[in-house]
């Protein structure tokens, strides 16, 4: 009795372990699945209008979203598996960032100053207002009951705001400019928009701290992406590949973070993502910014890299000090370039600028390396500025000694009135600061 008991107890254990490796494989054939999609999505955004056939690139993204919700329905109420439900419904709802971005190429195509276009936006839509028209009033009549049932599913609270704001923001893209000053004020509306609703709305709800309110935040982030890559492409096609690949990095960290929890797997995409982060800014940097100043222009091309490097740095639980250092070794050499080197009244201020920020965001998040070295490079910022003030002052010596006795003079005062104060806070702050990590 006692061998059959044990017996029993080791099939009972073992039935588990069938079913974990059964939801692994079910796991990775949803990835799989969504990575597909995902890409069949890009290529079609990326192919011109003359590639395909009227009725296919028309309405083959709206036939998609509606099979694929329905598909997301069929697995929620048929299959009752809730998992896949959720990730068809996310699907479709970013396909429709994905119908509105053609609908407004078609617009644009027909409507718009199509002079600068890229190979990949290439004419031949000839469509008539009535055709549009009809589109449009299909991708709005579609797209409002699948985004409003997705986020029932994914966020149930604010289902009703969430529906109205993406369709809101998705409608953007429809606007038949590009370079305008109308064009990148609509852009920057776009962005400004989603960043106000994660101010708003995703940082403060815990519910979108949970793998559905990342999958949200991520949907919200399509349109401001697809907005900001469509423009740079009229900067050239280098630029819209570089474009794409800084939004794959950063949506690849925020994935990661969310979704991948073995730890070497996730610091490999981490690792990832910085290494085709950083020379796609390089390069982006190149083709687009042509500023005429070259002092702004090493500071668009480095500050930059410093802050995605402090991004991946919050994420990277086994090398985010790492990536930490890295930053800071950029930050002490822009510091340089720009002081020691360049040195200009420009330079060093856009140094100085660079380094208060670190310092700003290494005491708010708590990090050590951060908090030192933007407090040592805003300090030998701050002396350049003044030593080349001091220089420029066309007067006698005796200017300037006066102004340093003056100065010298006042600090004696505050250490005369705050000495003590200071003389117990500083080693009560550098303890604080030795415990961060």
């Amino acid at each position: 009795m006692k061998q059959s008991a044990e017996v029993n107890n080791n099939l009972a254990s073992s039935e588990p372990s069938e079913g974990f490796g059964l939801d692994k494989f079910a796991s990775v054939f949803r990835w799989l699945g969504t990575l597909a999609v995902v890409l069949s999505a890009a290529a079609y955004m990326l192919e011109g209008f003359d590639v395909a056939s009227s009725e296919l690139r028309h309405w083959v993204c709206l036939g998609m979203m509606s099979t694929v919700a329905g598909a997301g329905l069929f697995s929620q109420l048929i299959m009752k598996d809730s998992k896949t439900a959720r990730l068809l419904f996310a699907i479709a709802i970013g396909l429709i960032s994905v119908q509105f971005s053609h609908l407004g190429g078609i617009i644009f195509d027909n409507y718009g100053d199509t002079i600068r276009s890229t190979s990949f936006m290439a004419r031949g839509t000839a469509l008539g207002f009535q055709q549009i028209a009809t589109i449009t009033a299909l991708s709005l009549f579609a797209s409002l009951p699948v985004a409003y049932i997705g986020f029932q599913i994914l966020a149930r609270q604010h289902a009703a705001t969430l529906t109205l704001s993406y369709i809101a923001i998705n409608t953007l893209l429809l606007l038949p400019e590009r370079v305008s000053l109308l064009g990148i004020s609509v852009t920057a509306a776009t962005v400004l928009t989603t960043v106000g609703l994660f101010v708003l709305m995703f940082t403060r709800h815990t519910l979108y701290h949970t793998r559905e309110g990342i999958a949200v935040q991520l949907l919200f982030l399509s349109a401001p992406a697809i907005a900001l890559i469509r423009l740079a492409f009229y900067f050239g096609d280098i630029a819209g590949y570089c474009s794409m690949g800084l939004v794959a990095a950063a949506l690849l960290v925020k994935s990661a973070s969310a979704w991948i929890r073995r730890r070497p797997l996730q610091e490999a995409a981490f690792l990832c993502a910085t290494l085709l982060a950083i020379p796609c800014w390089h390069e982006l940097a190149t083709v687009v910014f042509s500023l005429p100043l070259s002092e702004l222009h090493l500071a668009v091309r480095f500050a930059p890299v410093v802050g995605f490097l402090l991004l991946v740095s919050q994420y990277s639980p086994g090398m985010g000090r790492l990536y930490r250092m890295l930053s800071m070794m950029v930050l002490a050499l822009l510091t340089y370039i720009l002081c020691l080197e360049q040195y200009s009244y420009i330079s060093t201020i856009a140094a100085l600028l660079s380094n208060l920020l670190v310092l700003v965001w290494g005491v708010g998040k708590r990090y050590r390396e951060p908090t030192l070295c933007g407090f040592v490079m805003s300090v030998l910022s701050l002396l350049v500025l003044s030593m080349q003030l001091l220089a420029n002052i066309n007067s006698e010596v005796w200017v300037v000694l006066s102004l340093i006795g003056f100065c010298l003079v006042m600090l004696a005062t505050v250490i005369e009135r705050y000495g003590k104060n200071l003389a117990s806070t500083i080693p009560r702050s550098w303890d604080t600061l030795s415990r961060w990590p």
